[in-house]
């Protein structure tokens, strides 16, 4: 899984957490659009949790050059921005899931969990 959000405290708490509940999923971290894309490039991961607001970058933009040059991992974009022209946006790139920072609580995880169980699907084909 990629980690993508430029505050490093933030990070560090999702990953934790994730970690607990994933023990299985090896955790990649990226603080900028590029670090991001570069980690996805090198890593192929299967999910990413995606922050818009990064430094230099837009995060749907990101999430577009990844979905260009990469097979498509699973995207899930982690906002504090809760506008509807983000989510149209965000749908219309194909992103799995939008979710508000302040829902992170509650809908994090099952958004993976239903990402991964989709992936399990598929491989098992």
């Amino acid at each position: 899984m990629l980690l993508v959000d430029d505050h490093v405290q933030l990070r560090t708490i999702v990953r934790d957490w994730l970690r607990t509940l994933f023990p299985g999923y090896m955790f990649l971290e990226a603080g900028s659009g590029a670090q991001a894309i570069r980690l996805a490039y090198d890593h192929r991961p299967v999910l990413m949790l995606l922050d818009i607001g990064l430094p230099d970058m837009n995060g749907l933009a990101v999430a577009h050059t990844i979905r260009t040059c990469c097979p498509a991992p699973h995207i899930i974009i982690l906002s504090n921005h809760d506008e509807e022209s983000y989510r149209q946006h965000a749908a219309h790139l194909g992103i799995d899931l939008f979710i508000a920072k302040n829902h992170i609580g509650t809908r994090l995880v099952p958004a993976i969990v239903q990402a991964l169980n989709l992936l399990h699907k598929v491989d098992t084909l």
